[in-house]
Formats: C-alpha cells, structure tokens, sequence
C-alpha cells in the first residue's frame, strides 16, 4: 500500500511538472485539474502496472508457498512409503520363517507317522481275529487322516511360500487319472459308493505332478462327502477349454458358500462334524491351479451333489500327435466324441 501512494505522488509531481514546463506565457502555474496535460491517463496507467506488479510479486510468493507445502507432501510420502516397504519386508521375512518352520515341522512329523499307517496297514493284513481286525482297521483310519492333513499342510506351506515351480511336461491324462483313482477303490468300497473313471486319450502339456494333486484334493473331496451313490471323473470338451470333471451325490453346497470353501481352515455346512479335517483341500485347489493358469469352476445343488472342474485352455491339450493347433485338437474330440 505504501508502495503504491508513492508511486500515485511521484506520478502526480511529474504531471505538475510537465504542466509548469510546457504552459504558456501568462498561464498559472498550477493549471486546474483536468487541464492537466496527461495527468488522469498517467495516474491510471502508474496504478495499474504498480497493481500488476503486486499481482505478481503475490503469485510468486503463492507459487514458492505451494512449491515448499508440495515438498514437505512428497517428503513426508516418501518417508510414510519407506516405513511400508520395511514393514512388508518384515512381514515376508516372517511369513517365510513361518512357511520353512511349518515345511520342516511336518515333513518330520510325516515320517513317522507313515511309518505307523504301514505298520497298522500290514496288522489289518495279516490279523486273524476278527475283533483285532476291527481295532488295526481304526487305527489304520486315524492314520490316515494325520497322514493327509500333515500332506496338506506341506504342501500349503510350500505354496505360501512362492518357492514351487511348475514343470511342464507333455504326458496323458488318462494314467494321471487312473492312479489317483486306485487309490480310493478300498475306501469307496468300504463306503458301498461307486467311483467310475471314463477313459481319455488326451495328452497335456503342464505340470503333471500338480496336475494330479488338484485331481487328488478334488476327488478326495468327492469320495468324503459322499454318503452314498457315486463319483464320476470324466473329460468334457468346450468351447475354450477342456474341462476335467468330478461328479458327487452328495449333500451339495448352498450357492452363498460356493466362493467361502476355498478360503482356508473352512469347509462347507454339509461336512460332516468331527471327522478332524482341516479345510485345507479346495484351498490349495484354487492356489495351485492358479500357478498353473487353470481355472476352476464349480455347480452344485444342495441335496443332489455336486460337480467340480479342471479348466485346461486347449493351448495346452493335445492328442498325442504332431499336431499342436487347439482348433484341429477341439476338431478331433469332437468327432471322438
């Protein structure tokens, strides 16, 4: 404000000035006003270049303001950021201590207990007496289910970890599929359920061991909530994908669980209670068929069972041939079929 009153006097002195110099002989001194040679256009323009240049020097002032508060931001940003790398640094750090304690853990504790399913298996075998027969056979039960739990939680804690790679192979379907089948023939026996297997002869080009343990969990999932009825494993060819499928008559699942029972630790309200399972299977269903690229899709209506399938896209299926195009392989199953 100082600044521009002087201006207006320096302004102003200047006009009377130029008056004094420039009137003619026998005028005042001091003219009126407006006879003023440029004097109201001369304060005018003064006041307004005085007035830019207070706009001015005010942005300037404004613009270092907002540079500095922009500063402090990013700093305190960076400094917020800093502490979130370290603390998820920390957490991986624990997680995988975590993941390694846990492998080791139960990669110890398997052991014997396999070598008491052996024991127990073989007193089933050769026991005469009926009674002690009936006793080896729960045993053999209880040691199983350790057995596949501590299996469980291996293999989840290796997939926690990051530290499993696939290794893709090209091998057929049909012998992956008809291993982990046998393995259930005594128990759906014992059960009085039927498991039927139809064959394929298609080949695939993935992972064959984590092929056959998303298989595995799936059909162990089958055989256990199946009361009674059967079990179908089969192939079904689709527009996109070849899907491997395993059919139950069990007591199916709500559709508001279908997403929750492939959390961990949780299992469907149609499991039965007390068997001592963990909830682990479908959980590292979906983990480790997202390792692989498959997809997993799932239908079931409460009280008629349920149908849980493999997605393979058909650039990884192939017939056993040279050729290798998924619309050729599609063409030939389906005239297969």
């Amino acid at each position: 404000m100082i600044l521009v009153v002087a201006c207006l006097v320096l302004a102003g002195g200047w006009a009377v000035l130029s008056a004094v110099t420039e009137r003619p002989a026998g005028t005042p001194v001091i003219p009126p006003w407006p006879a003023m040679p440029g004097g109201v256009p001369a304060l005018l323009a003064v006041a307004a270049i005085v007035g830019l240049c207070i706009l001015a020097r005010q942005a300037v002032e404004r613009e270092r303001r907002i540079a500095a508060a922009l500063r402090r931001a990013n700093a305190e940003l960076e400094a917020v950021a800093r502490e979130h790398r370290q603390a998820r640094c920390r957490a991986e750090a624990a997680s995988a201590a975590k993941s390694r304690l846990l492998a080791s853990v139960t990669h110890d504790l398997s052991q014997p207990v396999r070598a008491l399913l052996f024991r127990v298996e073989a007193g089933v075998r050769e026991s005469v007496d009926p009674a002690m027969r009936a006793r080896f056979a729960c045993m053999q039960e209880i040691a199983r289910l350790q057995q596949d739990m501590l299996d469980q939680l291996v293999h989840a804690s290796v997939l926690e970890s990051g530290r499993l790679t696939p290794v893709p192979q090209c091998v057929p379907l049909a012998p992956i599929l008809e291993r982990v089948c046998a393995l259930y023939a005594g128990e759906v026996a014992d059960k009085g359920i039927g498991l039927r297997l139809v064959r394929t002869s298609l080949w695939v080009h993935n992972d064959p061991v984590l092929l056959s343990r998303i298989i595995l969990n799936l059909i162990t999932n089958a055989v256990r909530h199946t009361r009674s009825g059967r079990v179908l494993v089969g192939c079904r060819h689709g527009e996109d994908a070849l899907r491997i499928e395993v059919w139950d008559t069990g007591p199916g699942i709500p559709a508001d669980e279908i997403e929750a029972i492939f959390d961990e630790f949780r299992r469907g309200s149609g499991a039965a209670a007390g068997d001592g399972r963990l909830g682990l299977g479908l959980c590292i269903v979906r983990r480790t068929a997202d390792l692989l690229g498959f997809g997993i899709r799932v239908r079931s209506q409460v009280g008629r069972g349920s149908c849980f399938a493999v997605t393979l896209p058909w650039s990884c299926v192939s017939d056993g041939s040279t050729e290798t195009s998924p619309q050729a392989i599609r063409s030939k199953v389906a005239q297969k079929i």
